[in-house]
């Protein structure tokens, strides 16, 4: 039989019985049911097609399955498992080479009323029909189950001698049963938990073998089984919910059944792993900390040792005393055996594998020492034993293999096991890879290098990485295979000497889109948090959290003695009393003093009403809102308090004359300050937009420039349309305004018609000819005019205020880039095409113009549109056209100028450059003076007032979000003045140009993209409102686009340790371009960068710091993603550095204090003085290896013989201070004098050894002799081949010959006489 299969994403670990059908919780809603999100379909592992079906006859009953499900067993088998009334069909299956398809082999009947299966333990649970609960692995029987709960309180053992039906019965070592089985107390038992769920009680399982327990009441089924956990369903009712132990705990263990599984073949593995299974689960087992001990003990036995008698054994702590179960089941030695006993036999000092005992002594010499029991094995039965074709006569040693690579030999494959020697199989891939340089190693030439031990299926071949250099390629690969620094500081220091060497390849210059797993490998923490996009902790210090501008309790309790000037905290002063100071000279009365104090309020607040302007550019993207708290807007204040008593003073009381309406725009404004708070990546939704609607009336006004704002900042598209036409179909001008502007700036360059329906609507000309006329307001046609892109029609000649109209047009025009020459020229109108030809036939009813195009309405626009046509295209005739006359009259000439200035405003917005700021600043200064002069009524103060403010807007520009101190200083200067000139509208464009110096409180800067500069020429379009309610050339709501072009781009570095923000040097490497070459300029961060597409790299510099590269071809996403993230660059602080704040100069640093740099002696320095420097673990572990007593066996050597290969190929080392030349050398010297002192005082010891191999009576010292002097092996050798070589040292020592010449000269010195046929002795 065969049948397709298919992988699945989740895995069918339950069965495909429910015996009920779970409906909705009782908690849950309909509401919650419905915002469930749709889920995708499980698919299953294995899928069966009917091919035929066999004919029965009418008396022929063809029972149904009524459980059906997947197990496999603890050697991976795979079976398909039928429940079919009392008995389960269990088909074992294979994959066939068609991957498609599988091979059914084999079918097992095991008796049974119910089963489960338990995926995570490879195992089932079968219900049998007596009742008793019996565990299967596969169709391996592997024990009863007592559940501690439903057992009576006492049992019995049974009668009649029980047989397993296992495979474990024919075990060929004999277990001593005992006589009779103690009583059992139920204390002793595993207890079941106290815990209890619903009708469940949640109980932990323990195992008796080869006895039956009564139990009370009866089980009935199982279900539910999840992992290793099943529910026992009971005959009363009642539900136990069990969970099944593992086969182990301890990883050393479960890789040693690993290898068990893969070694021996199945049937003989599936009797160590269920002998092992009912060991280490039996009642009164071994605790998780004595599972090697108990797993040792056991293994043991299974090899025929009699463990008792074993001294080694005996010494094994076990805290918790066996069982008497587990006593009365050890083994004993076997009086016969068979060949199958003597495969388990690998024992090298009972095998005598000499060549065996000298490896492991040479490694573990003091380990290797202890063990002077031995069980000397006949060699006649040694004879008998079947030697596996792995069970080579020289041993395989991973160390020795490495120190052949290193030297550049050839190297044979290293056997190892898949998926149990991986870390093996990494660090000789690794080897092949970095030192040998097959860059193929990792893939197709893995059998150059290793071979395996059987046949079955290892870990998939992970394709090599790209990378530059040998060091990347094998840290990418480490990396991409799961070898962590945890992997990496369990493997020996000289081992693992080439990765670490690697990495501090990598370390230095890493790539900044490096995953986060290589980060960690290489020790850039700095790197992993970027990766992991982690911020900063909440605190006062983070960047996240901006700057304090609240003022102090002490300042605002006290009053000063000159007048505030506003500039305490822009965030809040709107929604503060103003301070009225009015003297009262002696002639005036009171009433009229009441006057004058009002009227200097009216003045006042002409400031207040136009701070929030300002104030949003200034909060940008500073706030991210409670999905469940509405948003907080601040109140515009317009009252004042007059001093020395505080008096209030308001507008209300009608002395005075106030303009109608005159709040409705500064609450406009107030709600778009408040919504542009909200940062792009807050969770804002339909619901919380229409929840913010406020119910008074009043706030209308303040939630349409709300509704605007959120078009700004991109969440109004989330805004369901419903709710778009509930607010249309309102009437309200604002709601109007805002929602246009607002959806028109979310779906910026999208061309979708939905809203380009919507905005037509608002526009007469688009009308069909025959629609009725809607009566729209004049500003919501301005502002749908701007939001669909349409030139000037005819319908212009009608509106109130004809001059915003034709801007708005004349803007939209330059957007989508159409021709407007004759409405800046001049000339006869053109006639209109088809319906508009009726229906605006008539001439204006403002100005008599007859048939000529009014060029003061028209020309603001037109040019407007005609410079954003042919913007940065450098077209000379375009410019002649605006080439201003020779003659012109001074006020012209300060027009001019002020246009320049704010053309070099547009063309360096955001850049902070040096010469275009001073050449504004000396502009603005010429302006203030001019203006404080006797010959500004010359000009004329308002014709001044406004070029200045058009030049300090410019300089804004130019130093937008570095909150310059003289810009500042000129904004605080005209923020004082409220008398004379300055209106609403210059207050306007002062507190525009301070929220743009210090816009989104420094995050964020202007961009001078071709939208961008489309965007401030809408914004900052220099014709300032006269009043508040003022829109005749320029519609305020268009002020607010000057958020359309700014971006974040605001660096800070944060040490990744401290978590806090500092100082750290950044490399800018600028783009060649026309007017520079390709520059690199020093700046010290937290700064702005400039545009990211002038910048070449972006690079962190030492050498306090680890340096970093962002390089901007390939990483400008990157680089994004982290400036919209608050800007934070993890950075890490080099060891034995301090930061800036700290030690600006560089002089407190701990390695300017402990290390003379210029002395050229060697200084001696003690293992704890190293981690003043450096808490790296590889450093730490090397001062250890080097700078004690202690020798380091074979990791010294690979450790110099790692830099030998170094110094041969001419690669400097890792390491500039430690691993020097000098120190290298002076390491090298120091070695050999040990070791040949060494030599000298027991050259007797050396010679035992060379005479008789290893004895118990040999020092760990002569092991590390052995190993540095590259001495091989000599238990091959002949006794007389020894005893040359023992006689040849004896007879050189005393001519004090280094041990190293010895063996170079021991072939010469060895050979035999010319015409001997006897072999030489290799020892080299």
């Amino acid at each position: 039989m065969a049948a397709p299969t298919f992988s699945g994403a989740s895995r069918f670990n339950e069965s495909f019985h429910s015996p009920c059908t779970r409906g909705p919780s009782p908690n849950s809603t309909s509401n919650d049911t419905l915002l469930l999100p749709e889920m995708e379909p499980i698919l299953p592992d294995l899928c069966m097609e009917q091919l035929w079906t066999e004919p029965t006859g009418p008396s022929t009953r063809s029972p149904k399955a009524s459980k059906v499900f997947l197990t496999s067993d603890f050697c991976k088998n795979n079976f398909l498992c039928f429940l079919v009334d009392t008995q389960l069909r269990c088909v074992k299956f294979i994959q066939s080479n068609v991957e498609s398809r599988l091979i059914c082999t084999s079918v097992t009947n095991i008796p049974a009323s119910d089963a489960a299966p338990l995926q995570s333990i490879n195992a089932m649970l079968v219900l049998e029909a007596g009742g008793s609960l019996v565990l299967y692995t596969g169709t391996t029987r592997v024990s009863k189950v007592f559940v501690a709960g439903l057992l009576s309180p006492s049992f019995v053992r049974s009668g009649h001698a029980h047989q397993p039906d296992t495979p474990l019965a024919s075990a060929s070592t004999p277990t001593a049963h005992a006589n009779r089985l103690p009583r059992l107390d139920q204390a002793a038992m595993p207890s079941p938990l106290s815990e209890l769920r619903g009708s469940k009680h949640h109980l932990q399982t323990s195992w008796l073998e080869d006895y039956s327990f009564p139990q009370s009441p009866d089980v009935q089924a199982l279900r539910d089984p999840v992992s290793n956990r099943i529910t026992l369903e009971l005959s009363n009712g009642t539900m136990f919910r069990v969970s099944i132990p593992e086969i182990c705990t301890s990883t050393l263990v479960k890789k040693c059944l690993q290898a068990i599984r893969f070694i021996l073949p199945k049937n003989a593995a599936m009797k160590v792993l269920v002998k092992w299974y009912n060991t280490y689960n039996a009642p009164g087992g071994p605790s998780s900390h004595t599972e090697w001990n108990q797993f040792v003990t056991c293994f043991l036995s299974l090899l025929g040792y009699n463990t008792e008698r074993l001294a080694w054994i005996r010494n094994l702590c076990f805290e918790v005393p066996l069982s008497p179960v587990i006593a009365a089941k050890k083994a004993r030695p076997s009086d016969g055996g068979s060949d199958e006993d003597w495969e388990y036999l690998l024992a090298s000092q009972d095998l005598q594998l000499e060549q065996y005992i000298d490896l492991y002594w040479r490694d573990y010499p003091e380990f290797i020492s202890k063990f002077n029991d031995s069980c000397p094995i006949d060699q006649a039965l040694i004879g008998q034993m079947v030697r596996p074709s792995y069970l080579k006569a020289e041993p395989p040693s991973v160390l020795g293999w490495f120190s052949s690579c290193l030297w550049g030999e050839e190297v044979q494959p290293f056997p190892f096991l898949p998926g149990i020697c991986e870390r093996t199989r990494l660090l000789i891939l690794s080897y092949a890879l970095y030192i040998v340089g097959d860059v193929e190693a990792t893939s197709s030439n893995q059998s150059k290098y290793l071979t395996k031990l059987t046949d079955r299926r290892g870990p998939d071949v992970v394709d090599l990485p790209g990378g530059s250099s040998l060091a990347e390629k094998l840290i990418l690969w480490l990396s991409s295979s799961g070898f962590t620094l945890k992997d990496l500081e369990s493997v020996p220091f000289g081992v693992a000497l080439p990765i670490r060497e690697a990495i501090y390849r990598c370390r230095e210059q890493p790539y900044s889109d490096w995953s986060e797993e290589v980060c960690l490998l290489i020790g850039r923490q700095d790197l992993t948090k970027q990766a992991h996009k982690m911020s900063l902790a909440n605190s006062k210090t983070s960047v996240g959290s901006g700057v304090s501008l609240e003022p102090s309790s002490s300042s605002s309790s006290t009053e000063p003695d000159e007048e505030e000037d506003g500039m305490s905290d822009i965030s809040g002063e709107s929604s503060r009393p103003v301070r009225v100071r009015v003297q009262q000279l002696p002639e005036v009365s009171d009433h009229d003093f009441i006057e004058e104090k009002e009227n200097k309020l009216l003045q006042l607040c002409q400031r207040t009403m136009s701070l929030p302007v300002g104030r949003g550019l200034f909060s940008l993207f500073s706030y991210q809102p409670v999905p469940t708290q509405p948003l907080p807007v601040p109140k515009l204040n317009l009252t004042g308090r007059a001093p020395p008593r505080s008096t209030m003073v308001d507008l209300s009381s009608g002395n005075i004359d106030v303009p109608a309406n005159m709040t409705s725009w500064s609450s406009f404004h107030n709600g778009v300050a408040a919504g542009l708070k909200i940062a792009p990546a807050s969770q804002v939704d339909s619901a919380w937009i229409a929840y913010n609607k406020p119910k008074s009336p009043e706030l209308a006004n303040e939630y349409a420039g709300f509704l605007m704002a959120l078009g700004l900042n991109g969440h109004l598209t989330k805004l369901a349309t419903l709710n778009i036409h509930d607010y249309l179909t309102k009437g309200h001008e604002m709601t109007s305004i805002g929602l246009l502007l607002g959806v028109s700036s979310a779906k910026l360059g999208t061309m979708d018609m939905s809203i380009t329906r919507l905005l037509s609507i608002h526009i007469p000309a688009l009308l069909p000819p025959t629609s009725t006329e809607l009566d729209v307001p004049h500003n919501v046609q301005v502002a749908a005019v701007l939001g669909i892109g349409r030139p000037p029609g005819p319908e212009m000649e009608y509106c109130t205020d004809r001059e915003s109209y034709s801007l708005a047009a004349g803007l939209a025009l330059g957007m989508v880039c159409l021709g407007l020459y004759q409405y800046m020229v001049g000339g006869h109108r053109r006639p209109q095409p088809g319906c508009s030809r009726d229906r605006h036939k008539s001439p204006s009813y403002q100005i008599k113009e007859g048939d000529s195009i009014n060029v003061d309405v028209t020309c603001p626009g037109a040019t407007l549109a005609l410079a954003m046509i042919y913007l940065k295209t450098n077209n000379r005739s375009i410019a002649d056209w605006l080439k201003a006359p020779d003659t012109i009259l001074s006020p012209a000439h300060d027009y001019i100028v002020a246009g320049a200035c704010l053309a070099v405003g547009f063309r360096f917005a955001g850049s902070s450059n040096s010469e275009a700021f001073e050449c504004l600043y000396s502009f603005c200064r010429s302006f203030m003076k001019t203006l404080t002069s006797s010959t500004a009524a010359v000009t004329g103060h308002y014709n001044l007032q406004t070029c200045l403010s058009m030049v300090l807007l410019a300089l804004s520009m130019v130093m937008c979000g570095s909150g310059d101190l003289r810009v500042l200083q000129v904004c605080r200067f005209l923020h004082k003045r409220t008398g004379g000139e300055m209106n609403y509208g210059f207050h306007m464009a002062h507190h525009m140009a301070l929220g743009i110096l210090f816009l989104g409180r420094g995050r964020l800067s202007l961009n001078t993209s071709n939208s961008a500069i489309a965007a401030l020429l809408c914004a900052l379009y220099p014709h300032y409102p006269a009043h508040s309610t003022d829109n005749r050339y320029h519609l305020q709501a268009l002020r607010h686009l000057v958020v359309l072009a700014a971006q974040p781009r605001l660096l800070v570095p944060v040490d990744v340790d401290t978590l806090k923000p500092c100082y750290a040097l950044l490399d800018l490497t600028y783009k060649e371009s026309q007017w520079y070459k390709e520059t690199t300029v020093e700046i010290m961060a937290p700064t702005l960068l400039p545009e990211l597409h002038l910048l070449k790299q972006v690079k962190v510099k030492g050498p306090r710091y680890w340096e970093l590269s962002i390089v901007l071809s390939k990483d400008t996403q990157h680089l994004r993603s982290i400036l919209s993230r608050d800007g934070v660059l993890y950075v890490k602080l080099r060891a034995g550095r301090l930061p800036y704040k700290e030690d600006p100069q560089g002089w407190k640093s701990l390695l300017a204090s402990k290390v003379n740099q210029h002395s050229s002696k060697l200084q001696a320095f003690k293992p704890e003085d190293i981690s003043t420097f450096t808490s790296d673990a590889a450093l730490v572990s090397f001062s250890e290896l080097f700078c004690k007593d202690s020798t380091g066996n074979k990791q010294v050597r690979l450790v110099l013989e790692l830099v030998e290969r170094r110094a041969l190929q001419g690669v400097p080392g890792p390491y500039s201070i430690l691993l020097s030349s000098h120190f290298l050398s002076v390491i090298h010297s120091m070695a050999d004098i040990t070791m040949e002192t060494w030599h000298n005082d027991n050259s007797c010891m050396l010679g035992s050894y060379l005479r008789t191999g290893v004895s118990a009576n040999q020092n760990s010292m002569l092991a590390c002799f052995l190993v540095y002097s590259a001495l091989p092996s000599m238990p091959q050798a002949s006794a007389e081949e020894r005893a040359r070589v023992g006689n040849m040292l004896m007879s050189f020592a005393p001519l004090g010959l280094p041990f190293r010449e010895l063996l170079r000269l021991a072939p010469v010195l060895l050979a035999p006489p010319p015409g001997s046929v006897s072999q030489p002795v290799s020892v080299s």
